[in-house]
């Protein structure tokens, strides 16, 4: 009796994985890159100081990441736009940071994370004369204090 046997080669075997890459994760945000992204600038009605209806939500939001950053410190700039002369435009600009100081301190935020400064007309986010960029201008500005 003849045994026929059919052997039939193994597959080989599957190539080894790829050797794992241990990329390193991206640097981490620094707290002044957090700041910038995150505290955004209230905008203001003209000649008003008081702030809109529409702008509570940013400020709410700004309110929630200082309340998560206790120990960051920062400076509200109040700005306007060029209309009005200096004086009056500084004493608006000292009312808009003002108004924002007191909705963040009513939110939590201590008194003494927060200064306020005025610049008045002195430091324009846009400067063409029309309304989108005096709106641009008459706003409260965010800076973080070291």
């Amino acid at each position: 009796m003849n045994v026929v046997v059919n052997a039939v080669a193994a597959a080989p075997p599957p190539p080894p994985p790829p050797p794992v890459r241990n990329n390193p994760p991206p640097p981490a945000k620094t707290l002044d890159q957090l700041f910038a992204e995150t505290i955004v600038p209230i905008l203001f009605d003209y000649d008003k100081a008081t702030i809109r209806p529409t702008e509570e939500s940013k400020l709410l939001n700004n309110a929630a990441w200082l309340k998560q950053n206790p120990t960051v410190k920062f400076q509200i700039e109040g700005h306007a736009d060029e209309r009005g002369s200096q004086e009056y435009n500084i004493a608006l600009g000292d009312e808009r940071a003002a108004a924002v100081k007191k909705f963040l301190a009513g939110q939590g935020i201590a008194d003494a994370r927060m200064s306020t400064i005025s610049y008045g007309e002195e430091r324009p986010a846009c400067h063409v004369q029309s309304e989108d960029c005096w709106q641009q201008n008459r706003r409260a500005a965010f800076v973080r204090v070291p």
